[in-house]
């Protein structure tokens, strides 16, 4: 969930952005009692993430496997290898604790392994928590394959590879089996976008919208993705588009803003956030709340104190990386 390679500042923005915005479905998840209806317009989170970890992926990969295959290859596959390990673990430490949401089901590690098809396979969300870090895992190790089709012909390959994904995300036969199949599709197609994108970019820079219409399109692929979300390939092009238009609404110079510097700051750790704000929000629930309320001002007010403690963390994080060689290597093992 970081970017590999050189960075882009405005997609640690984006990720910035996407990591605010999945609190508060955390927090409608966990804290409340909303109902399948009140998602529809925030479903399009998790998704987002996958896909601009494809299209990042795409963007900035294709470089490295291009130059030497083998050593790019390997690092990109013991990173997907390691987020899966990641999601095992905290899987595993939820069921033997017995912790977590109650409308999931859990019971001890040996239940966990009973029902490993269902989870690594599946996807199954009743079974799973942490569940993006899987498929994200799992694109992360089969892109160099993807990668290095692509790099044969550029646009020429890129285009086909996206059309061929959507395609096959459109087909339910496909899909409705498996919530892995489903977010590896949004993956592979933000990575074909992100192919495709890639030889334009370099000719022009990227082409944005002005922060009105930028803001305007946003809300419209916002209700696209929401209202198509039923079908992955209709849901997918809303994804595409949010991150697009996200990305135009990113200042040209984060640096400038402290605001925008904390959501960057965000964005560069979204993995440690992911993870971070469920435990925060975990313990928030079992601590202070102890039961679930109608969406309303308390809600806003628990987004808005998770929000605060997720870059108040962030930030600490940086600072400890900076100052001690250990801390960094630590993190740099186990997230980078």
């Amino acid at each position: 969930m970081s970017s590999p390679g050189s960075r882009d500042g405005a997609f640690d923005f984006v990720k910035g952005i996407l990591v605010l915005l999945m609190v508060v479905y955390h927090v409608m998840n966990i804290m409340s009692t909303a109902t399948f209806e009140d998602f529809r317009y925030i479903r399009f989170i998790s998704g987002s993430f996958i896909f601009i970890s494809g299209f990042i992926l795409g963007r900035f990969s294709q470089q490295g496997i291009a130059r030497d295959p083998l050593a790019a290859s390997w690092r990109l596959i013991v990173r997907g290898l390691r987020l899966v390990a990641i999601f095992t673990m905290l899987n595993m430490l939820i069921y033997s604790l017995g912790v977590g949401n109650a409308d999931k089901l859990q019971g001890g590690q040996g239940n966990f392994w009973s029902h490993a098809g269902s989870i690594y396979l599946r996807g199954d969300w009743k079974i799973t928590s942490f569940f993006i870090l899987l498929p994200i895992g799992y694109l992360l190790a089969l892109a160099p394959a993807l990668l290095v089709v692509g790099s044969l012909g550029q646009r020429k390959i890129a285009l086909p590879m996206l059309v061929g994904f959507v395609t096959l995300a459109a087909i339910p036969s496909v899909t409705d089996q498996s919530s892995v199949i489903e977010f590896l599709l949004v993956g592979a197609c933000g990575l074909s976008a992100g192919l495709l994108a890639l030889s334009s970019w370099k000719l022009t820079g990227p082409l944005r919208f002005g922060a009105v219409p930028a803001l305007a399109a946003l809300a419209v692929s916002v209700w696209f993705a929401g209202r198509f979300c039923e079908n992955i390939a209709t849901y997918t092009i809303g994804l595409g588009l949010i991150v697009k238009f996200l990305y135009d609404l990113a200042p040209a110079d984060p640096t400038r803003s402290m605001h925008a510097r904390l959501i960057v700051q965000l964005g560069r750790y979204s993995l440690v956030s992911y993870i971070g704000q469920i435990i925060l929000i975990h313990a928030l629930a079992h601590f202070v709340t102890r039961q679930r309320s109608p969406l309303g001002l308390g809600t806003a007010v628990s987004c808005l104190l998770i929000g605060a403690l997720l870059l108040a963390s962030c930030s600490a994080l940086d600072r400890l990386r900076a100052r001690s060689t250990l801390i960094d290597r630590g993190y740099r093992l186990i997230f980078s």
